[in-house]
């Protein structure tokens, strides 16, 4: 419609050199006639912020930007210091800014709290007096909804330090980020040097997948419908390693804010409450079986239909997946080219070599 009407339009007139100097002096003319303007009212000036005060508020903003602040001597000289963190206090003796002692929240419903206490351990240690005993516990705390905590608790007996342990725990919550009711959107692993904790997602209703000796502590924590796997013993490393792999889960509400997706387009047709089932994915298993097959034949062909466990008779079982020659179909001629000349290439042999009239190469 705005074609149209512009198709319809008369086109502009030519303008030559008079009538381009007449408008230029018309221009002018009226630029001038502005200096006679009354001038605009002082009280309507004076309202609102000034040149001054915009430029001390960048300044201010310049100056405590960061982790330094800047600060104005007697002398007009600026020097800047390191600002203090929240919730810190300078230490003297040390140079130092050290975190405050953090209490328990009191909008924290302890009610809703459970503990378990992982483990427990009788330590020594010599002071003048001699030797002195006491104990040492690992205590998890939680909900049972995704909010979890660990502390670690000291005290002259059992019951002291368990107890310490779970006011621990309770200053040092964290919070799971998953969805409630569905499954877990990826396997996540978490590492500290040995220890591993690896959390594998499984359908809805096939329940945990462990150890029963860590039953309580997925409960605690909240985890259903998964199977949990440690490596190695030691609960110091492995609340670290368990720790890692809790904060790899990630909920479809916050993939749905990190990819600008929407959050129907993240969540598949029933993975709410149906298992899909296994027929569904038998054709696209169908070419991984016959590829797995292919390599056990080309190992009886290599081994000559003889079994030896020890011997590597094909690339295949060292190089699983893609491989750098199968990459050659989607290269250029001149990649294509690049990996011929690579490759290794067996040298003929000459006419002469070749015994009992055979042809080149075929000389046993």
């Amino acid at each position: 419609e705005i074609d149209e009407e512009l198709a319809h339009l008369p086109s502009h007139p030519h303008l030559g050199d008079g009538e381009l100097e007449a408008l230029v002096d018309a221009r002018t003319s009226q630029l001038s006639r502005r200096a006679n303007v009354p001038e605009t009212d002082a009280d309507w000036l004076g309202q609102g912020a000034t040149i001054q005060e915009l430029y001390k508020r960048e300044l201010d903003f310049y100056r405590t930007a960061g982790p330094v602040e800047w600060q104005q001597d007697k002398e007009g000289v600026y020097q800047w210091q390191w600002r203090q963190p929240p919730n810190t206090f300078w230490d003297e003796r040390r140079k130092v800014y050290i975190q405050e002692q953090k209490g328990v929240d009191p909008n924290l419903e302890l009610k809703e709290m459970r503990q378990h206490m992982l483990d427990i351990t009788r330590m020594g240690s010599m002071v003048k007096v001699g030797r002195v005993n006491y104990f040492r516990t690992v205590v998890a705390v939680g909900n049972g909804r995704g909010i979890y905590g660990f502390g670690i608790g000291f005290g002259n007996t059992a019951k002291e330090a368990r107890a310490d342990g779970a006011l621990k725990a309770l200053q040092n919550l964290d919070y799971i980020d998953m969805d409630p009711g569905q499954m877990l959107t990826t396997p996540t692993r978490g590492m500290e040097y040995k220890h591993m904790c690896t959390i594998i997602p499984r359908p809805i209703g096939r329940g945990i997948k462990a150890n029963k000796k860590f039953l309580p502590l997925l409960y605690i924590l909240g985890l259903n419908n998964c199977k949990v796997k440690f490596q190695h013993a030691k609960w110091f490393t492995r609340i670290r390693a368990i720790k890692r792999a809790l904060d790899g889960i990630m909920s479809r509400r916050t993939l749905a804010n990190m990819t600008g997706k929407r959050y129907a387009l993240l969540v598949a047709p029933g993975d709410h409450w149906v298992h899909w089932p296994d027929r569904w994915f038998d054709v696209v298993r169908e070419p991984y079986d016959k590829k797995a097959a292919w390599v056990k034949l080309q190992r009886r062909h290599a081994l000559h239909f003889k079994k030896r466990g020890n011997t590597v008779a094909s690339e295949t079982e060292l190089k699983p997946g893609w491989r750098s020659e199968r990459w050659a179909r989607w290269n250029s001629p001149l990649e294509r080219w690049l990996q011929l000349k690579r490759s290794p290439t067996p040298k003929p042999s000459k006419p002469s070599e070749s015994p009992r009239g055979l042809p080149p190469g075929y000389a046993s």
